[in-house]
């Protein structure tokens, strides 16, 4: 079944952080974490506006793992 939503956001993000952590923020591309995710470059878009706003979602995922 298809990820939507809620889980669907939660996915792509650790996806990305996956994909920032083997490639780098210049070399990752929405385009890799789109495919790895198993989701559309548009879906991937409605929920993060732009690489570095993921990055960013990354970063506070990673604090909060730390915090932890």
């Amino acid at each position: 079944m298809a990820k939507r939503g809620a889980e669907l956001r939660e996915h792509i993000l650790w996806v990305g952080k996956e994909v920032f952590l083997e490639m780098g923020f210049e070399r990752a591309s929405m385009d890799v974490v789109a495919s790895r995710a198993s989701t559309s470059k548009r879906s991937l878009y409605a929920h993060y506006e732009s690489k570095e706003k993921l990055f960013l979602a990354v970063i506070d995922l990673v604090r909060g793992l730390f915090l932890q």
